[in-house]
């Protein structure tokens, strides 16, 4: 019985005990899982080619290189991050965008949606699709991404 215990255990003198260094305590925190995925996903969101093809496809059409006279495009996503994002890129191309989201009052919501059909500057719709994507007027827009 010895022999095994000497395999998982260490006995210690009282002489050995004393030199022995400084106990170190660390606390370690978990993971909050969700916290992560959506840091992962921003991160996905930020490095991702769509976004660079979605900037270089939207500058082209709205150089009017397809013949549409006032070129209008709108542009869905889940992630309001993601939308936060694309409008950062689009204001490095400066090219005009308003938004379209549930967190918006409805009235701030109707002033975004009119200042996109008739403003001549504002070819960008960014929307979220649970608020962008039922029940409005998109008729005036030529090309529609979802990201």
């Amino acid at each position: 019985m010895n022999r095994l215990m000497e395999t998982i255990y260490l006995r210690q003198t009282k002489d050995v005990i004393l030199n022995l260094p400084t106990k170190v305590e660390k606390v370690i925190i978990p993971w909050d899982l969700t916290e992560f995925f959506q840091q992962l996903t921003k991160i996905w969101q930020i490095y991702s080619e769509k976004l660079v093809h979605l900037v270089e496809n939207l500058n082209e059409f709205l150089q009017g290189k397809q013949g549409i006279q006032r070129p209008k495009a709108v542009v869905f996503s889940s992630f309001v991050a993601c939308l936060e994002i694309i409008e950062k890129a689009l204001q490095e191309k400066q090219l005009g965008s308003t938004w379209l989201l549930g967190s918006l009052d409805l009235g701030r919501q109707d002033e975004n949606l009119a200042q996109f059909q008739s403003d001549p500057n504002c070819n960008i719709l960014l929307g979220s699709i649970q608020a962008a994507g039922v029940g409005i007027d998109l008729q005036c827009a030529q090309i529609v991404y979802v990201m």
